[in-house]
Parts: C-alpha cells; structure tokens; sequence
C-alpha cells in the first residue's frame, strides 16, 4: 500500500512505521545516519556529488527534505515562568504518561497541538487548547477522504512556485485533519 494510501486511511503511526521498515526492508538500502552533507553539487557526468562528514557519494537523484517544524520556537516569556511548571515542545511529546495528572495547556492548533490535545483528552487528562490559524476542514466529503481529494486534485503535485497563492502559503499551517479511528474522527 502507498504510504500516501497509509496516511489517508487513518492507519495508527506504529502502522506507518512498520510498512516504512518494511518497505526499507525489502531492498537494503544504503542508510546512514548522523551524518552531516556539507555540500551538494552537479557532477560532472549526470546526477549528483555529495560531500559528507564521512565521505563522498555520489548519486543519480536527491531527495532534500526540510522543514520550518522541526525547530522549536518557544517565546522567550517561558523563561519566566516557574520550573515546576513542565514545558514541552511537540517534539518531545511521545504519550499522555509524560505529564502528570494536572490541567494541561497545549499551545498550537496545527496538527502536531490538536493531535496532542486530542491524545491527553481520550488519556483522561483535562485539557485546555490555545488555538491558532490552522485551517480546519472535514476528514471526509462524499464518502472519501479529504486527503484522498486532495490528492486527485494535484494539490500536493504543486511546488509553492507553481501555487496560485504561493506568498499565502509559504508561510500558513497545514490544515489540521486527524487520522485516529482510521480518519473518522471516532
């Protein structure tokens, strides 16, 4: 099944994580981890040449994957305020278990804020939101998934270039859609 397939069925993360294990499985590649690329260049044949921290490799295509998410951005006001109070950012999140058994104040309402609040929530923890500008749209229209839809649509084919608002959309949230109960909601 297409990881794309994965995701829009609502499949649980450890699910996701066994068919990505799977699948890396299934041909060996060459991983490496904790490796630094220091440069990237066109070769002089075809393809590309990539210096490394251990290394050079070269190689027929390359995947650069980033994020503006992967960094915490926390206010400088948290700070001030008391260490008994615990501070997370959604990066450090892995289960409910983390927090002890007080009021909980998610601040966030992209997908990674609404799927945490949503986690503490059926955990039995009480859970107050602090929302933010993340589009909301329905799991499901007309029988099918919304990311089924708009992947028909081409919407993830588009290159911010090539959206029709692209200085919109560079720097707005992901819409917040939720794959528990295998995207019903439920």
């Amino acid at each position: 099944m297409p990881i794309r397939e994965a995701i829009a069925t609502g499949y649980a993360k450890q699910d996701i994580v066994q068919y990505i294990k799977d699948y890396a499985a299934s041909f060996a590649p060459p991983i490496k981890e904790g490796v630094e690329v220091l440069k990237l260049s066109k070769a002089q044949q075809n393809g590309f040449e990539v210096t490394t921290s251990i290394g050079t490799f070269t190689a027929d295509q390359v995947v650069i994957a980033t994020g503006s998410y992967h960094t915490p951005k926390i206010p400088r006001i948290a700070e001030r305020l008391p260490a008994s109070i615990t501070q997370l950012h959604s990066s450090e999140y892995k289960s409910p278990e983390l927090l002890d058994d007080r009021a909980v104040l998610v601040i966030g309402t992209g997908q990674s804020g609404c799927q945490i609040a949503e986690d503490l929530h059926l955990a039995g923890k009480q859970v107050h939101l602090c929302v933010g500008g993340a589009p909301r749209s329905p799991r499901r229209y007309r029988g099918k998934d919304v990311v089924d839809w708009l992947d028909q649509m081409g919407y993830y084919d588009l290159s911010i270039d090539e959206h029709p608002q692209k200085e919109k959309v560079r720097t707005k949230a992901n819409h917040y859609v939720t794959g528990r109960g295998r995207g019903t909601g439920n």
